[in-house]
């Protein structure tokens, strides 16, 4: 087997280390994390260093992972020794993306909402009271008031 270059990468969550890795193709490393749902929305990777042999890398990663302790990082931490701390460290990180992934989601449609009562509320009579949008068919927004009446806003 021919040694290839290597690369020691991080990848941060703002400017913060969340990860250590090494590897000839970190672009495609960070892909198939951020596939896989591992990472937050925003990661970025930075290329830190390649190295000529594998082995290099793999040091300088090991030495890094050790002085930084990355939280997605578990083998080489110095502050996370027992498997069963490895597991909570690592379901405590999926339910932050998770929530931090429902929050943004909800922030989307909030928005949305937001502008649909907006277009709607600039075309409803003034005198026609308290209203609900009910639904959205043909291009048109079906709005009902608290008195029954139903009205029809295009898009």
């Amino acid at each position: 087997m021919t040694d290839k270059p290597t690369a020691v990468y991080e990848i941060l969550d703002g400017d913060q280390v969340i990860y250590v890795g090494s590897g000839v193709n970190p672009s495609v490393r960070f892909a198939d994390h951020r596939a896989k749902g591992k990472l937050p929305d925003g990661a970025a990777l930075r290329i830190v260093r390649w190295y000529d042999t594998r082995k290099e890398a793999r040091q300088a990663e090991t030495k890094s992972i050790a002085e930084k302790s990355p939280r997605l990082n578990f083998v080489g931490r110095t502050d996370m020794t027992k498997k069963t701390g490895l597991v909570v460290a690592w379901k405590a990180e999926l339910e932050r993306v998770h929530t931090e992934r429902a929050r943004r989601k909800k922030a989307a449609i909030d928005a949305v909402e937001r502008e649909i009562n907006e277009h709607v509320a600039a075309h409803m009579p003034k005198d026609a009271g308290p209203w609900k949008v009910e639904t959205w068919e043909r291009g048109e927004y079906v709005v009902k008031t608290e008195s029954g009446q139903v009205f029809r806003i295009p898009q």
